[in-house]
């Protein structure tokens, strides 16, 4: 059975939409997901499905906004997308910057971005700044931080569904759908 993550957009950012990680575990087990597990605070749920990812996502959705009472949109990616998006990162995270330990992210987005949005996207990088296409991520590096970038803050160009997750968080939860994948081809 597929290994899918749910990468749930702007929930526990800055105060608001505050969503217990147990509640939101419990939510996917009642929608008929056993063993879901979810990692930090920001939305990242990893679980067993096996239905097609469009009705899957808009299920979830739906009954997300039901028992909240705001949308949460989110990207779904399997236990390959996720392997593949963390082989093909092409920025270190520069981890031993002072006050800067995180500064290569990943943008999941639910389609590929246009050529239109790529450019007008683009005319906010500074020179410092790079991004990577990958399939349907954009991958980021933000040397500077990216409180400040203009290019972060014009994410929403390439698609406002678009959620963004570091370097390390990616690493951490596709090493926990690898995981969840495994233990089920290993069940007797």
């Amino acid at each position: 059975m597929p290994v899918y993550a749910a990468l749930i957009k702007g929930i526990n950012v800055g105060g608001r939409h505050l969503v217990k990680m147990e509640d939101l575990r419990r939510l996917f087990e009642a929608l008929g997901f056993p063993g879901a597990k979810t990692y930090l605070q920001s939305g990242n749920v990893v679980f067993y499905a096996n239905e097609a990812p469009p009705a899957l996502r808009e299920r979830i959705q739906k009954e997300f906004a039901d028992i909240y009472g705001f949308p949460a949109p989110l990207v779904l990616r399997d236990a390959k997308d996720l392997s593949g998006a963390l082989s093909a990162f092409p920025y270190a995270a520069d981890e031993n910057a002072p006050g800067r330990p995180k500064t290569a992210y990943v943008a999941f987005l639910p389609c590929a971005p246009t050529p239109q949005a790529l450019a007008r996207f683009d005319t906010f990088k500074k020179e410092s700044e790079a991004y990577t296409v990958h399939k349907n991520d954009v991958f980021l590096y933000f040397p500077e931080g990216m409180r400040n970038s203009k290019l972060a803050a014009n994410l929403h160009l390439l698609s406002g569904e678009a959620t963004l997750r570091n370097q390390k968080t990616l690493a951490a939860v596709t090493k926990l759908a690898l995981q969840m994948k495994k233990e089920y081809h290993e069940k007797p």
